[in-house]
């Protein structure tokens, strides 16, 4: 996903993490929410971080990024291959450009946003992001977000000439422009909140938020 900060195009996929590095905590979030018959979305899946651990645990994963992201050479373990070619090795991983919006042909049952949102620096941006994601659930379907809140960096960068700050977060603008937001529970929630959904839990652990939430069910009442 691209975004631009005064004529600066920001491309979140430079803020992917490696493949190989799930945090324990998400994984143990998945395992408690994910059933083998569900089919499942992580959007702005990166370098498939959560989206092969996910494919061990679900009936079919669909991961959704930029075109860039999923067709660009990377270095995994010393090799390069992309994105695209590496969930060709996984029978149940299905990858959509987030142009083409394949991926909004289908309900799913579980979502995983995993700091997507703080990648993002624009607010009607995340609420779209919010909105999109309700729009390919039903209602038994379960969104789990997960945003930073603090990181050792953003310290170094309070003081850095090569970073400004933006919104509420931090604008990299070199050697490779990028951007950081430092997103609470109360904003992280609102974008949810705002958009249609009914948050079930929210809360924070050491450096990360996360927000679980389902669709708010509409009561239609007799005349």
């Amino acid at each position: 996903m691209h975004y631009k900060i005064n004529d600066t195009l920001i491309k979140s996929e430079n803020a992917a993490k490696p493949t190989f590095t799930p945090s324990k905590d998400m994984l143990f979030l998945l395992k408690k929410y994910i059933k083998k018959s569900d089919h499942v979305l992580d959007y702005g899946c990166g370098k498939l971080r959560y989206t092969i651990p996910i494919s061990k645990m679900a009936k079919i994963v669909h991961g959704v990024d930029s075109n860039e992201q999923i067709y660009r050479p990377i270095k995994l373990r010393g090799k390069t291959i992309s994105i695209y070619n590496l969930a060709k090795k996984y029978k149940n991983i299905v990858l959509h450009a987030i142009s083409k919006k394949e991926w909004q042909k289908f309900k799913y049952d579980k979502i995983l946003l995993s700091h997507v949102l703080s990648a993002v620096p624009h607010e009607k941006d995340r609420f779209k992001i919010a909105c999109a994601l309700h729009g390919v659930m039903h209602a038994e379907s379960i969104l789990i977000a997960c945003t930073n809140h603090r990181m050792s960096y953003f310290k170094k960068w309070d003081i850095s000439p090569r970073v400004e700050k933006y919104n509420d977060g931090y604008f990299i603008k070199e050697p490779i422009p990028s951007y950081f937001g430092i997103i609470n529970k109360v904003k992280l929630a609102g974008y949810f909140e705002q958009s249609g959904f009914e948050i079930l839990q929210l809360f924070i652990k050491e450096d990360n938020t996360y927000c679980i939430c389902k669709k708010k069910l509409t009561i239609k009442y007799r005349k």
